[in-house]
């Protein structure tokens, strides 16, 4: 039996946790691929559905996301930047803890009943 406990950034309380975690996925394939197509296939979008994800949280952050114009690749803008590298913090400040959680909800889990 396997558990697996994720974290999510999620921008309002409607949103589908999962997005967040696509988003962020895609602006890396991005930054690696400067384009938005290999971007989208690596991360098994289609592009128009990436692009659809980066212009909602580019609406709900009202900071763009990527830069560039048709046929010239596309970046990422610094405040992006700055997104997944406050992610990754995020994600090295929290990952012991969550590691820990894990392993005691399994431990508790697993016991025999008393």
């Amino acid at each position: 039996m396997t558990f697996d406990f994720e974290l999510f950034p999620v921008l309002a309380a409607a949103d589908n946790p999962r997005t967040g975690a696509k988003v962020l996925r895609l602006l890396e394939s991005i930054r690696d691929t400067r384009s938005m197509g290999k971007a989208a296939t690596a991360n098994g979008l289609s592009q128009r559905h990436g692009w659809t994800l980066i212009r909602s949280w580019e609406k709900a952050l009202a900071q763009p996301l990527i830069v560039g114009a048709r046929g010239n690749g596309s970046m990422l803008t610094p405040f992006a930047v700055r997104l997944l590298h406050a992610e990754w913090r995020f994600r090295q400040a929290t990952q012991p803890a969550l590691e820990a959680a894990m392993a005691e909800f399994l431990a508790t889990l697993l016991e025999e009943d008393r």
